[in-house]
């Protein structure tokens, strides 16, 4: 079976340094859960999971242009899992988070291409964000493209040809 996306959800709040985020719906045990955490500011952003951690893909990658963090989170869920995962960020400011739950993934490899420093473009004031090329070494990949803004007022208006929008915040 191919692997899908199953369900995703999100979270959002002005301030704040405690960041929680619902289990998407219909998460089950096998499911891989990848979680996107923005933050205004250059912070760090640290797993508050306790004894079900996620392991940090991309550490605390930061802009210090447009003054913004992106870190990406990942685990393989298993039985007795929590219905919220939980992270916490350095400095209280303004935040967003989605889960994405990816449904019959590969039995041991999360990430085709790992999520990197690599794989991005930063702005201070563009209104156009760019994704940079990344050529997959499989075939039928899942692709993620993420993209964070400044301000809780800007909305993100258009996407990729191909691409499917699973979370706009």
């Amino acid at each position: 079976m191919a692997t899908t996306v199953r369900a995703s959800s999100t979270n959002t709040a002005a301030t704040g340094t405690a960041i929680s985020v619902s289990a998407p719906a219909g998460t089950t045990t096998g499911d891989v859960v990848i979680v996107a955490v923005h933050a205004n500011n250059l912070v760090t952003v640290a797993d508050n999971n306790g004894s079900t951690p996620f392991t940090k893909d991309l550490a605390d990658f930061q802009n210090p242009i447009g003054l913004q963090t992106l870190s990406v989170f990942s685990r393989r869920i298993q039985a007795g899992d929590p219905a919220t995962y939980n992270f916490t960020i350095g400095t209280s400011g303004r935040w967003t988070i989605h889960a994405i739950t990816f449904q019959n993934p590969h039995a041991s490899i999360i990430y085709d291409v790992s999520p990197t420093a690599g794989n991005n473009r930063d702005d201070a004031s563009a209104n156009t964000g760019t994704s940079i090329d990344i050529t997959t070494g499989t075939a039928n990949a899942v692709h993620c493209a993420m993209l964070g803004t400044d301000s809780q007022s800007n909305a993100i208006t258009a996407t990729p040809s191909g691409y499917t929008v699973e979370q706009n915040s």
